[in-house]
């Protein structure tokens, strides 16, 4: 067509430039009578029951707008594959029942494990956190075993390209402290640390068997009492921490476990003052921890992204009927603007000013956020109360509320 019109253009040799005006303007008429239909079909791809679907693949980022109903067909949308060893968030089968869906994918990559007795176990692995990389590979660390992923240099003697995770043990001391026995794990290099780390303040008339500065070794067996003190001994939880680190390039909604908490164990030991078989007082003298909490970490998305296209195709997804368009978008005008994030001095919230906002969650947990979700809830409103949209716009019309 371009073309078509260039060559008339040069025919016409610009002889008559009021000429060449009115043809240019006849030509810009059938350009748009022949684009019209096809930005028309464009806008009709989205309708009541598509689903704004935005995909993090490792570190690429990609939205598509898809009628599909599970996460397994969305991603065949997107024209995106997945491996049995990826990690998909939510899983393949999960149905997609909101107007906007966040799926992550953690991609599979070679990992060589290589154990502190020279043991070494390839696999693959989506996994980052380096307790969940040796669980994958049926060497479960245990407590104070420190592990290390970093970047294979020597693929030959590696066994391949990607990542080593190297493992080192513990070493193992079973302790009699004050009386109570229990078994102890430590990366420490002398008695003395080991304590330290466990948390045992020895008192001036406490003793032990083996020397303060004694190395440890794997296996070793030492005391520690205190004369004339009763002691008794008991196990209880340390809770761990959550930590929330917020992400302004992944959109509001987003959140990870990028390492899952988990409880820790301490032995408490208290002094214990009896008399006839009757506990009279009790005063706390030690707490080893015993195997150490981790931090829960968590990753929020906190990047804010209204759904692509106009009011119509917001309507249109939101399930509003066409007939109504006018009616809505009358009052949604009226009440908030058209921001999805407006308030008044009462507390009304949103669109449709919801009050109070928290009404909308029937519609979606999205609600205060997500558009789409705060018209499908105006749309119920106005059905349960006013039998349709146009009644709600009548009402308006008389009272200026609805």
């Amino acid at each position: 067509m371009v073309k078509f019109i260039g060559s008339l253009i040069t025919k016409l040799q610009l002889s008559s430039p009021r000429r060449v005006g009115v043809f240019l303007g006849l030509s810009a008429v059938a350009l748009w009578l022949i684009c019209a239909p096809l930005v028309q079909a464009k806008s009709s791809d989205i309708g009541s029951k598509s689903h704004v679907v935005t995909i993090y693949d490792n570190d690429t980022e990609k939205t598509i707008i898809s009628n599909s109903t599970t996460v397994k067909s969305a991603l065949a949308d997107a024209d995106i594959s997945v491996d049995d060893n990826d990690i998909v968030s939510p899983r393949l089968d999960s149905q997609l029942k909101d107007s906007s869906t966040i799926v992550t994918i953690k991609r599979a990559r070679p990992v060589t494990l290589v154990d502190d007795d020279g043991k070494r176990t390839r696999i693959m692995t989506a996994e980052t956190d380096p307790a969940n990389i040796a669980s994958e590979a049926g060497m479960a660390l245990k407590s104070h075993d420190e592990a290390a992923v970093k970047p294979i240099t020597n693929f030959i003697s590696a066994g391949g390209v990607g990542e080593e995770l190297a493992v080192t043990r513990a070493k193992t001391v079973n302790v009699r402290l004050y009386g109570q026995a229990m078994t102890l794990r430590t990366q420490q290099k002398t008695v003395a640390g080991m304590l330290k780390e466990a948390g045992v303040k020895l008192a001036a008339n406490d003793t032990t068997s083996t020397d303060l500065n004694a190395p440890i070794t794997d296996g070793m067996s030492m005391e520690v009492w205190r004369n004339g003190i009763q002691t008794i001994e008991q196990q209880e939880d340390v809770p761990f921490e959550t930590q929330t680190i917020e992400d302004s390039t992944k959109k509001l909604g987003y959140a990870e476990v990028q390492t899952a908490g988990v409880i820790g164990k301490k032995s408490v030991i208290y002094q214990v003052n009896m008399q006839n078989g009757v506990e009279i007082e009790r005063q706390k003298i030690s707490e080893v921890m015993t195997v150490a909490p981790v931090t829960q970490i968590i990753v929020k998305g906190t990047k804010v992204e209204l759904p692509p296209g106009s009011h119509t195709d917001w309507m249109r997804m939101a399930g509003i009927s066409e007939s109504d368009f006018g009616a809505a978008n009358y009052i949604i005008t009226r009440e908030s603007g058209w921001r999805y994030n407006a308030r008044n001095p009462r507390g009304a919230y949103g669109l449709p000013q919801a009050l109070p906002g928290g009404k909308m969650s029937s519609a979606g947990s999205d609600w205060a956020t997500n558009p789409i979700t705060q018209l499908r809830w105006f749309n119920s409103y106005c059905k349960q109360r006013y039998g349709s949209i146009q009644g709600a716009y009548n009402h308006w019309q008389s009272y200026h509320w609805y």
